[in-house]
């Protein structure tokens, strides 16, 4: 059955038109229109191997409240449970189309982020400064794991173990450099295990807080916790007319996310796309 959602009379009374941001023959429609072509190849593997997976952040918002993409916004992010990225990692690169490819640290050398693994499209180049020494530049849906958190105490003390460790790879130091590589390297193996036991203990755990990994950083969702009861069981919508996964109670977590006016639309300024220097090779 298809969600449907009671959204502010505001937006549905809205009559603005937004074909200003991607209109037909804009760059932005290619690029949301290529982004879909990955989602939908990537939903068909999930169905196919049993993964779950759920919309989440700009993506929920936009299937929420548009019923596809936010007409402003670029790309496509999801969620996955974390234990499932060993079978999403072995789906994906045997069964994604020549069109796309799987990139993590096991397909790409330079790869340095441990808590986001991404779908690139190989007809296309999205730079983004941060990520430049990737093998692959293409457009992308990020594909983010989730676990059951049961202390924001013990995630912030996981990522402070790591935070030295993970230099290594460079995923923390987009925070803020430093050159503390030779504690990074003692101090390597004991993060490690440490990060396994918590992920072990997330899967066995009872706790009904779901969050982002230990691993994942970024300001302000690193230490957001979500209860279990609105993210499971997962619900389909219309997305651009295909139905994808979304939580169970989207509006509640669109809610902690964002705050209680993510189903209105936003002012002027507050509307924000970011791939404008996107290039296409077909």
């Amino acid at each position: 059955m298809i969600e449907k959602f009671d959204l502010p009379e505001s937006t549905k009374n809205c009559t603005e038109d937004f074909s200003k941001y991607n209109g037909e023959g804009t760059l932005l429609n290619k690029v949301q229109q290529r982004s879909l072509e990955i989602m939908i190849e990537f939903d068909k593997i999930c169905r196919k191997n049993d993964i779950k997976y759920w919309l989440i952040g700009g993506s929920l918002i936009g299937a929420v409240r548009h019923n596809g993409f936010i007409p402003w916004d670029d790309d496509i992010d999801v969620a996955v449970e974390h234990k499932d990225i060993p079978k999403i990692r072995k789906a994906l690169k045997s069964e994604l189309s020549t069109k796309y490819v799987y990139q993590d640290w096991t397909t790409d050398e330079n790869y340095f982020l441990d808590s986001v693994v991404k779908i690139r499209d190989t007809k296309s180049y999205f730079p983004i400064e941060v990520y430049k020494g990737f093998k692959e530049q293409g457009l992308l849906i990020d594909i983010i794991p989730w676990e059951r958190i049961p202390s924001v105490k013990m995630k912030k003390w996981i990522l402070n173990i790591n935070k030295y460790p993970y230099l290594k790879k460079k995923e923390l130091s987009i925070l803020g450099k430093t050159t503390h590589t030779l504690s990074g390297t003692i101090i390597y193996p004991f993060a490690q295990i440490a990060k396994f036991l918590m992920h072990f203990y997330s899967r066995v755990s009872r706790s009904k807080m779901w969050g982002f990994s230990y691993t994942f950083v970024m300001s302000p969702y690193t230490f957001m916790r979500f209860k279990e009861e609105d993210i499971f069981p997962l619900k389909e919508v219309m997305f651009e007319g295909h139905a994808f996964y979304v939580p169970n109670n989207s509006v509640n977590l669109l809610k902690e996310y964002f705050g209680s006016d993510v189903l209105n639309i936003p002012p002027l300024e507050k509307r924000t796309t970011h791939a404008s220097n996107v290039f296409f090779y077909d």
